[in-house]
């Protein structure tokens, strides 16, 4: 893996420039993970430019990260700080293709532990 492709619904950042974007890969060890289970594997900061619905952001990684166990279950986080006074906005992207696993979010802004 030498990157993540992270799915986008709506990305404006009200200037043209781009927004900041912060995508953190975790191991976990347990089914489901918990905070405290994450292993830190890699990361990049990013701008992320306007972007149309449907559309997929390539986010380059400097070290391909390598799960330590084979059993090992990977977590992506993604973070955009609130950039609602610049008039940003981001949302990630989804579809309605099934999935097999979990999705978990986590917001302390928004009350979301």
């Amino acid at each position: 893996m030498d990157g993540v492709a992270i799915g986008i619904e709506t990305a404006n950042d009200g200037s043209g420039t781009g927004q900041p974007m912060t995508v953190i890969l975790y191991e976990s060890s347990t089914n489901p993970p918990t905070l405290a289970s994450l292993t830190l594997i890699a990361g990049a900061s990013v701008s992320v430019p306007d972007s149309a619905t449907g559309t997929l952001f390539n986010v380059a990684l400097t070290m391909p990260p390598a799960l330590e166990v084979a059993t090992g279950i990977l977590e992506i986080e993604v973070f955009t700080p609130n950039g609602q006074a610049n008039s940003h906005s981001f949302f990630m992207g989804s579809n309605d293709a099934d999935q097999s696993g979990p999705s978990l979010i986590r917001s302390a802004p928004c009350g979301i532990a």
